[in-house]
Parts: structure tokens; sequence; C-alpha cells
């Protein structure tokens, strides 16, 4: 509910968010830095400073980038990312400062969820400049599926048609890597790049393919979304030469294809929701919550 003009309430949100970012238990902590770069980048009702308080938050997240103890790195990048991307979607300019020091801090990264945010980080700023950092880091991380996949999804977010080829690369060696394999492709799908679907679609075809390999084909396809394949899937879900199981993944990529959304149908119950208190509806172990669904 807080925004970045100068009503008293809207400080007395920012006052305590600040305080709670530093003085409260561990997940409250990480939860109000998130929250102050929401906070940051939402234009309040003022008319003639609408965001008065962004270049202060902006300034009190660099200080706690600075200072952060390992756990709450991630943390703080990925609240200045947040803030960097709704501020591009209200229109106004972000700091060339703020992308400055996410280069630099994803370049001295040592730990591997460090360099997966900050990567994240940079792709909600579309830092263009930052594909050749993150491909090259990529390197120093592949055996890091969750570092990689954030990358990946980063290179995605960021727009760059360069890192096409070297991701459709990954997408073919990932298989039996689900997350990263998942995030390739989603990556191909932002970039715009529907050409391996075929391939994927033989994947699918291919009786001695494993039951997790046409999982990932299916889910790669679905994310694509390449329209001109309809019919070859279509005729996959009616093949009496599948069993259920995959005509099933088959039935699940036409789905997603076919959504009007560009989010996930769950999206609006996943965002901001407090997963720390969820319940089994939402998500569980055996995967059947409604945050687990696609």
């Amino acid at each position: 509910i807080g925004d970045a003009d100068d009503d008293p309430v809207d400080k007395e949100v920012r006052r305590t968010l600040t305080r709670m970012s530093g003085h409260a238990e561990e997940q409250c902590r990480r939860f109000a830095l998130i929250s102050m770069g929401q906070v940051g980048g939402r234009p309040g009702d003022d008319p003639d400073k609408p965001l008065g308080a962004a270049p202060e938050i902006r300034r009190f997240l660099l200080k706690r980038l600075a200072k952060a103890q390992k756990g709450y790195r991630p943390w703080v990048a990925l609240s200045l990312g947040i803030m960097g991307h709704d501020l591009m979607k209200a229109g106004e300019e972000i700091s060339d400062d703020v992308t400055a020091v996410l280069r630099s801090k994803l370049n001295a990264a040592r730990e591997p969820e460090d360099f997966g945010a900050y990567a994240i980080a940079l792709g909600m700023r579309r830092d263009e400049g930052a594909s050749k950092y993150i491909l090259k880091k990529m390197r120093k991380w592949r055996g890091d599926d969750e570092a990689i996949g954030n990358a990946v999804l980063a290179l995605g977010m960021v727009g760059n048609r360069d890192a096409v080829e070297d991701v459709k690369e990954l997408l073919q060696d990932s298989l039996a890597r689900p997350t990263v394999h998942r995030q390739a492709a989603m990556c191909l799908a932002m970039l715009g790049d529907t050409s391996l679907t075929q391939e994927m679609i033989a994947g699918l075809k291919d009786h001695e393919a494993s039951k997790a390999e046409r999982m990932a084909y299916a889910t790669a396809i679905s994310y694509v979304g390449d329209a001109r394949h309809i019919d070859d899937l279509l005729k996959l879900l009616g093949s009496t030469a599948l069993d259920h199981t995959y005509r099933g993944f088959v039935a699940m990529a036409l789905g997603q294809i076919a959504d009007r959304g560009l989010e996930p149908w769950n999206s609006c119950i996943s965002c901001d929701v407090n997963y720390l208190a969820g319940v089994e509806t939402l998500t569980n172990c055996d995967g059947t919550g409604v945050m687990d669904r696609r």
C-alpha cells in the first residue's frame, strides 16, 4: 500500500520498512527489503512529486547492498531490480549508478545465489550491456542449476538477441536438468526465437526418450508457444502410440500455447504471497497445490 510520495502515511510506511529491514527476524527483514523496492518504484498521488522519495530509497538500498551480509545480498539486489523495473514501467529514467554497481557485484560474486540475484536484477532493469557479463560468469557456475537457470532467465528479460545461440546450445544440453531447460526455453520465448520447436516435437515422439526428457520437451514447447506447430501437437494428443502420461504432457503444452495471458494463470495468487505462511492448498510437496499447478 505504500508509495514514494510525501504523504504522512507513506512516510510512516517507509520508516517502518527501514526499521524492520535491520531489526526484525531474518525473513521479515528480507521481505522488508523487497517491499522497499516496490515502494520506491510506485508513484504516489502527489501531482508535483509522485516519486519524491525514490532517490532516498535508492541510496538506502545501495548502502544496504554495500554492507549486506551473506544471505541478504540477493534480496537487496532483487529489490533494486524491482525498483528499476517499476520506475521504467512508470515512464521514469533509472539510475546508471545502480546499474553499474549491480554489474560490478555480478562480476565479483562468489556465491551462486548472489550471482543469480544480480543477473535477475540487471534483467529486470533491461540492461542490454549486462548480457556479455552474465554469459561470461555462467561458465563459472555451470554446475549450479539454480544459478544458471536464473542467469538465462535474466538474459531473456534483458532482450539482447546476441545471446540466442548460447541459450540454444544450453537448451539442447540440459534435458536432464529440468530447471535449466525450463528457464532456457522461457529465455528463447522472450527473445522471440522458435526455431527449435520442431526438434522438441521430435523429442516428444521419440520412444527412447525418458519420461523426464519428454516432460522437458513439452514444457519447452509450451513456453516457446509457436502456434505453427499446433497441428503436430494435436496429432500427438490423439496418437494411440503414446500412453496417457505422454499425451498429458502434450495437452499441457497445447493449453499453455492457447493461454491468452503472458503470465501463468495462477500468478495473481502467487504474486507477493507470504510463502512461509502457506497452506497445503497453495503449495505442497506432492505438487498438487494451486501454486504448483501449471
